[in-house]
């Protein structure tokens, strides 16, 4: 499987703005691919502190939330909402509009 890579030094940086987060993270879910959704909030992470700092006010290991955010992850819902409540950031959902509706 290749390796998904998504943000450069200068974006990085932007990430630590929730704002700036919460619409890359936004942009993140119009691909189907949910690995590059869950490599860009893992990038979130470590722009806020970093994993083990994330973890920790989750309540699960470093290990396992670094599992839970690599290509291969399969997160449960309530390790990502901890995540991204840790980010300020939280689940909604809308409805579809124009060409994308079924």
């Amino acid at each position: 499987m290749k390796t998904v890579e998504l943000i450069s030094g200068a974006v990085a940086e932007d990430l630590r703005d929730t704002d700036f987060a919460k619409n890359y993270l936004n942009d993140l879910l119009q691909d189907e691919n949910p690995e590059i959704f869950l490599v860009g909030l893992q990038d979130v992470v470590k722009a806020h502190g970093g994993i083990a700092q994330a973890a920790e006010a989750i309540g699960v290991t470093r290990q396992a939330l670094h599992k839970a955010l690599s290509e291969q992850g399969n997160p449960r819902y309530t390790t990502l909402r901890g995540i991204l409540r840790a980010l300020d950031l939280d689940i909604r959902i809308a409805r579809i509009e124009g060409d994308e509706a079924a």
